[in-house]
């Protein structure tokens, strides 16, 4: 079985955002309207930004060309309001007008100082513009499109970026945790934009971790905890317990903390939550639980302190869901273990997998109901939960995807798969360089030696 890509759908028409600031005046209010109007009929979404005092003057022409639009196919105008900020209130007392047509020339300061307080409000604006947009990644076998929040901070390690390409650029190949048959038309495009460099694909390397001890001591050591855990685990129903992890990196604050807890509860269904430790709210003794939690859950809900036995746990039959941050390891762990997801992407790269999980894979869906928008809350653990613990077709589809994309995980790291291939080919081709290099040093040690015997 291979991932279902589909076609690419249509690329869609770019739309271009515009605000229109004009000073208030007629002399710039008007044409700066007529220019909005202009742009709409262009299919440019346009929004005239202008103060309360200011409305009366500019509404009725825009109202007038949104209905006029309407029956063609313009974009309608929006209007934004953006009343001046107190610190600047005292300037205009009582009913004073915010234009410059209708104040005396004495006052034209006054009018130009609350203008200019307007700027953050401005900036404000754009910014919630921007953190809206989305980013479109071209040359994908499935479009891939980000909102802004979701890659804005990748950015701030551009020097790092720089430095991974650049060594990626003098490697003599790239070695990647994946297995070809999850995701063939991606294998495909990357090793073709490698330009001669070449890339092997070795994973899961989870499979490699197959008694209990290495799988159990794999990132840390068991805690005394463990043996108990998988006891308690050998008791419990199929696909009974959901297993929730949000990583080794990602601090939750105490509110999202919260909502997870509030989530796993409401939802019914037996769980194991492992939080770190050192986890930000956790760890500073915050009230991070609904109150009476603990008390709540006990013989149905685990809270696990410290470093899980993730793919012990994640491997164990009686283990129905994953709910997971979405980093690349706990990802592919989900897959080779074949349990369905609940993604819940923090930061980075997750964003991009928790794409592959839900639309590309489909063994998974999105805990949030709208992407990018921050923490989950409860209601939307619960739904998602709901979802993949279900009985009805959707969840019955995750689950045979899931069961599908493992069985070809584990043939892939099985004598004659496509990762155990390319195991053997990456050490035969490192072979072959490491006796290319060895010659050519030896050939330039025999020159240099020609050389010196010769000025000798």
């Amino acid at each position: 079985m291979e991932a279902e890509y589909g076609e690419e759908e249509a690329s869609r028409q770019t739309i271009l955002r515009g605000f229109l600031f004009p000073l208030p005046s007629p002399g710039h209010m008007i044409p700066l309207i007529d220019i909005a109007k202009l742009l709409s009929f262009r299919r440019v979404s346009v929004a005239v930004v202008t103060t309360p005092g200011n409305e009366p003057l500019v509404r009725p022409a825009i109202d007038h060309a949104n209905t006029v639009s309407s029956s063609a196919a313009a974009i309608p105008i929006e209007l934004v309001i953006l009343p001046f900020p107190d610190s600047v209130s005292h300037l205009f007392p009582g009913d004073s007008p915010e234009n410059f047509s209708y104040i005396a020339p004495s006052a034209y300061t006054n009018l130009i100082v609350a203008i200019t307080a307007l700027r953050p409000s401005l900036h404000d604006l754009l910014d919630d513009e921007e953190e809206s947009k989305s980013v479109i990644v071209d040359g994908l076998p499935v479009r891939l499109e980000l909102n802004k929040s979701e890659v804005s901070v990748i950015f701030q390690y551009k020097q790092m970026i720089e430095w991974m390409e650049s060594a990626e650029k003098q490697s003599f190949g790239v070695v990647v945790n994946t297995f070809y048959e999850l995701e063939p038309a991606y294998a495909d495009l990357f090793r073709s934009r490698k330009a001669g460099r070449r890339a092997w694909f070795v994973g899961p390397v989870s499979l490699n971790n197959k008694d209990e001890i290495a799988m159990a001591e794999r990132g840390g050591r068991a805690s005394p905890d463990t043996a108990r855990l998988m006891s308690w685990l050998d008791v419990q129903p199929v696909r009974s317990v959901v297993y929730a992890c949000f990583g080794s990196l990602y601090e939750l604050d105490a509110a999202q903390l919260c909502e997870t807890a509030a989530g796993l509860e409401a939802a019914g269904h037996r769980f194991i939550w492992a939080v770190r430790a050192w986890e930000g709210a956790a760890s500073a003794g915050e009230g991070w639980l609904p109150e009476g939690f603990e008390e709540r859950v006990q013989g149905w809900g685990v809270l696990l302190k410290g470093w899980a036995p993730q793919t012990a746990i994640l491997g164990h039959v009686a283990v129905g869901a994953f709910v997971t941050h979405c980093g690349w390891n706990s990802t592919l762990e989900g897959v080779a273990a074949g349990t369905p997801m609940v993604a819940v992407p923090l930061m980075y790269e997750q964003f991009i997998n928790e794409r592959l999980i839900t639309d590309v894979l489909r063994i998974g869906v999105r805990a949030a109901s709208v992407r990018g928008k921050g923490a989950v809350t409860a209601e939307e653990m619960t739904a998602a939960l709901g979802r993949v613990m279900g009985d009805g077709e959707e969840a019955e589809e995750m689950r045979r995807r899931a069961r599908e994309f493992a069985a070809l995980a584990r043939s892939a790291m099985e004598q004659g798969g496509s990762s155990y291939d390319d195991v053997g080919r990456m050490v035969e081709e490192l072979r072959t360089e490491g006796r290319r290099v060895s010659a050519a040093r030896g050939e330039k040690k025999a020159a240099e030696s020609e050389k010196t015997a010769y000025v000798d």
